[in-house]
Formats: C-alpha cells, structure tokens, sequence
C-alpha cells in the first residue's frame, strides 16, 4: 500500500482540442460550446463527452473492457448498502458545460431517476472509477484533474494493459493521493462503503 503518489487540479495538463478525436460523419457543426443536450440526438455507436466545451467522440469500447465493467459493477452492486447504487457509464460533470462518462460510479440512492435526468448530482457522487486498456492519456492524467476538480471523494483505476493493477486514491484537499495498488487476490480499497474486489475474478487467465 502507498499513499505517495497524488494528482490534483494544479498539474500540467494541456487539454487542447487540437489532440481530440474527430467527430464521427453525421455530428452537426456547432460553433459555439458543447452542452450536454446537444448529445441527445447524435448517431451512434460512439461514446461522447464533453471537454473543454469541445466534443470527444470514442468508438465502442472493446469486449474485454466492458467484460470488465460489468464484472466490477456486479461485485459492488453485491456489497452496496440500500443507500448506495452503483451505475454503469452515468454522465458526470466536470465543469460548466464539461461533460465526462466515467465507466463505473456510485452514487447515494434516490430511488428512480426522473425520465429528464442526464447527469448525476454531484452531491451524491461518492466514487469513479476508470478502467484502462488503451486511454491512457486521458484516464490516468486528464480524468483525475477533473474528478478532484469537482470535489468527487473516491477515485479507483483498473489498468489491463499492459498489466493488470488496481489503484485506489482519496481526495485530500484538492488532489487525490493514491491509498493503496493491487494486483492480485481479495482487496479492500477505500470507497464510499466497505467492499471487496476479487481480483483473481477479475484477472482471470489474462489470456
């Protein structure tokens, strides 16, 4: 365990658009900033997001990603308490018009949400968590600035490639500072409830 590292809202990150993706054929050209209603109506299959008010269009994540996410949300959603529910890929934001997709979140319970509802309240979100296999950029550098930025308490990383480690960080001021790493066996990072990650589940034959 360490709690060494840490990466707050002063770090040095460029978010410039020109590094971007391009929006996919058929995203209509808007000059002004991105909102988060402007998503409503955009083809797919992509994921977006919004940063810096300018819009990151993502293909469909690859089946070991999702096989990830699914597997992770099914062990917290097994342990949550009543008051607390996990989701799958739930709009968060990041700042006035920003807009992130983190892959898993967990959030307090408020029963059934409202059919117009796009994002979470940033009041009842309590932990992100990224999976990584090729994002690196923007999951272990941009994605953390924003997180703390916005005052979100827990934040866990499962990289895949090119090996597999979970790394959980708690928000200390401004930044969070890394409470613990594993890669392997029945863990216990710091979160919103207690919990424990199967790793060895999750690994599997790593094939």
């Amino acid at each position: 365990m360490s709690a060494a590292s840490s990466v707050g809202t002063d770090s040095a990150v460029s978010t410039s658009l020109d590094e971007l993706p391009v929006a996919p054929p058929g995203v209509p050209g808007i000059t002004r900033p991105w909102q988060v209603e402007d998503l409503l109506d955009l083809p797919g299959p992509y994921r977006h997001e919004i940063v810096d008010g300018g819009l990151l269009t993502m293909p469909t994540p690859r089946p070991l990603h999702q096989w990830l996410c699914q597997e992770l949300f099914l062990q917290l959603t097994a342990q949550a308490p009543p008051e607390w529910r996990p989701t799958l890929e739930q709009g968060v934001p990041t700042g006035c018009t920003d807009y992130r997709v983190p892959d898993l979140t967990v959030s307090r319970s408020r029963g059934r949400p409202h059919k117009g509802e796009l994002l979470v309240d940033l009041a009842d979100l309590a932990l992100v968590v990224e999976i990584t296999l090729t994002t690196e950029k923007q999951d272990r550098v941009l994605k953390p600035v924003e997180y703390a930025a916005v005052g979100i308490p827990f934040f866990w990383q499962l990289e895949a490639e090119p090996g597999f480690v979970l790394v959980a960080h708690e928000l200390r001021g401004d930044r969070y500072a890394e409470t613990g790493r594993w890669v392997e066996g029945r863990v216990s990072p710091v979160g919103p409830f207690p919990v424990v990650v199967d790793l060895d589940a999750l690994r599997g034959d790593e094939d």
